[in-house]
């Protein structure tokens, strides 16, 4: 066949097959070969080929398939409509992507270029740590099964040049504070180098937000940074407060997993110079929250610092009720009481655009009768139920009302539970009293 026909063959959407009848004593004998990755892989190399000659007459060359005994085929239309049917979920677009990026496994061409600066400037730009670069001279030519197309794409005397950094997924491990605490982020980790082997040249970032390292041939740098004003990912603010905290304390731990692999990155060193007392409550307040959240399954609210400044007066008691070893609560008793296994209860609290509720379980750990007044002390608190919705709390009070009654119903006589319903109202009624 032409090389312009199989040039055809490439470029439609539709299947292309190709048949030959072999004339026999017994009959004509029928063969064909689907045109697919082995012939579009070969038309495209030979058009190449051609191209790089300068010879773009392609009707003037031709394309040879060869066919054996194993491309006899005794019912042609249903070996056609079998094939056909076996190419999924698009028939044309998996030929579209075939035509597209065959050749093209070790790129799509090579540019040469020159900039003003040095060679981290280049390095900087690959990891996302500059947003262009300018350069002149810049000439792209094509290249495609490794071989250059006859003339340069781009021949300019000035451009800007983009790149879109790729990063692989990655988790960060970070130990600092005293006592050692832990903390596990999400990172991606970018990687840079210069062409050519044996030039020494290798940076790399981990982006784990807001905290950033850089690495530079065998030193690296740490940046830890957030507006106040920015509203994101608790998580994130979470890494935040908890390294600001960790100011002053020590160096900090890090390590690296990616890809089954443990990669040490040392220790940092965090500048006391900007710690603040109030980080380590933040903190705290932000560990419950995350807490809160984690237990509803329902993502990662977004809230900023000053979010969490403005909700504080609220915050401190809410936190305290879903995460303090113990709570103790003394009164008078009006008649006998029965003994106590356990107390439950729920609470909520507001905190920028969100809200965040709790139904928390406390065993009894102490029940002691002081004359006429009753100490019951509640031990570590269990989270049973967690919801984080848009909104202020209280418009979520019927779903954490049904949620709170389940538990209720669910934990068993309820003689032995001290069942409070609202914390913050129970603890109203009993200062009224």
């Amino acid at each position: 066949m032409k090389l312009s026909n199989a040039l055809r063959a490439v470029q439609a959407a539709q299947p292309y097959f190709v048949i030959l009848v072999v004339p026999g004593a017994q009959g004509p004998r029928v063969y064909a070969r689907h045109f697919w990755r082995p012939e579009i892989e070969r038309a495209l190399r030979r058009i190449r080929l051609a191209e790089r000659e300068g010879d773009l007459k392609f009707n003037r060359r031709h394309f040879d398939i060869r066919m054996g005994e194993a491309d006899a085929r005794d019912d042609v239309l249903g070996w056609m409509r079998t094939t056909i049917d076996g190419v999924k979920p698009s028939y044309a677009a998996e030929k579209l992507r075939i035509a597209a990026t065959v050749g093209h496994e070790d790129g799509f061409g090579s540019i040469d270029f020159t900039f003003e600066g040095g060679t981290d400037d280049l390095l900087d730009l690959q990891l996302g740590l500059m947003e262009s670069l300018p350069v002149k001279n810049v000439r792209y030519v094509p290249e495609r099964f490794g071989i250059p197309a006859p003339r340069a794409q781009l021949d300019v005397d000035g451009a800007t040049l983009f790149v879109e950094p790729e990063g692989k997924p990655a988790r960060l491990r970070l130990q600092g504070g005293h006592p050692t605490e832990e903390l596990l982020a999400d990172a991606t980790l970018f990687t840079a180098s210069l062409p050519g082997e044996g030039s020494g040249q290798f940076h790399w970032r981990v982006d784990a937000a807001p905290l950033s390292l850089v690495g530079r041939n065998g030193a690296y740098s740490a940046r830890l940074s957030m507006r106040y004003d920015d509203r994101r990912p608790l998580s994130q603010l979470v890494l935040f407060l908890t390294m600001s905290a960790w100011r002053g304390v020590g160096p900090v731990g890090c390590r690296l997993f990616m890809d089954g692999q443990l990669i040490p990155l040392g220790t940092l060193n965090l500048d006391p110079g900007d710690h603040q007392e109030n980080w380590s409550e933040l903190r705290r307040h932000a560990d419950a929250l995350n807490m809160v959240a984690k237990a509803s399954l329902r993502g990662d609210p977004e809230m900023s610092i000053i979010d969490l400044c403005e909700a504080e007066p609220f915050l401190g008691r809410f936190s305290g009720f879903i995460t303090s070893a113990s709570i103790k609560i003394e009164y008078d008793p009006v008649e006998e009481d029965d003994p106590t296994r356990a107390a439950v209860y729920y609470v909520g609290c507001d905190v920028g655009e969100w809200c965040f509720l709790a139904v928390v379980e406390r065993n009894t750990t102490a029940d002691e009768i002081m004359g006429r007044r009753r100490s019951i002390t509640f031990g570590s608190p269990r989270l049973l139920d967690a919801i984080v919705g848009p909104g202020a709390w209280q418009d979520h009070r019927q779903e954490i009302e049904s949620a709170y009654q389940a538990q209720v119903e669910r934990m068993g006589d309820p003689r032995l539970l001290w069942d409070i319903g609202e914390l913050e109202a129970f603890i109203s009624r009993l200062t009224r009293e």
